[in-house]
């Protein structure tokens, strides 16, 4: 913890993580500059429409998907997300694909992969992508974004989600208000 003292600025991305370490703040080093997307490159790389980009991520054009990025693990609680979805009702499960994009970690990952192939609707339905150089074609496809993120400072995800136009549904956490 001393070593906060020594840097000329300690960068956080969001005030609400800045706030929580403030009682480390030794010489009024501490700074925020919050994340930022390069909207251009990905606004190139945009499909037509929505339909064009469901068949090119395989989903049927006829399904809402509900889109989580980020690695599969406990602090992003996408194992809450997959149990949420669960007890939808079986025709709305079966109108939806929600789709977990990121790469797994440990036994957490095992335990969720688990849970979904255990029934059969989810199955059918909860798609774990893994992880991808390019998530856009997924934004594109979705029609709603989710981050159940226990403990978020400032994701990039959510500026991602808001760049394609989608309604999110998320944790409160930190900089997540922001």
């Amino acid at each position: 913890y001393a070593c906060f003292q020594w840097p000329y600025r300690v960068v956080f991305v969001a005030e609400s993580t800045k706030r929580e370490y403030g009682a480390l703040e030794a010489r009024a080093n501490f700074e925020v500059i919050t994340n930022a997307l390069n909207a251009e490159p990905i606004s190139q790389n945009k499909m037509e429409d929505k339909s064009v980009a469901k068949k090119a991520i395989s989903i049927a054009e006829t399904k809402k998907v509900i889109l989580s990025v980020g690695t599969i693990c406990a602090r992003k609680a996408q194992l809450d997300l997959v149990r949420a979805f669960e007890e939808l009702p079986t025709e709305l499960i079966e109108n939806c694909n929600l789709l977990l994009v990121g790469g797994s970690v440990g036994k957490y990952g095992t335990t969720t992969m688990k849970i979904i192939e255990r029934n059969p609707l989810l199955k059918r339905n909860v798609h774990l992508i893994g992880e991808t150089e390019d998530p856009y074609p997924y934004y594109q496809a979705a029609d709603i974004y989710v981050c159940s993120s226990k403990n978020e400072s400032y994701p990039l995800t959510i500026l991602e989600a808001m760049l394609f136009g989608l309604p999110i549904v998320t944790t409160p956490t930190f900089g997540i208000r922001e």
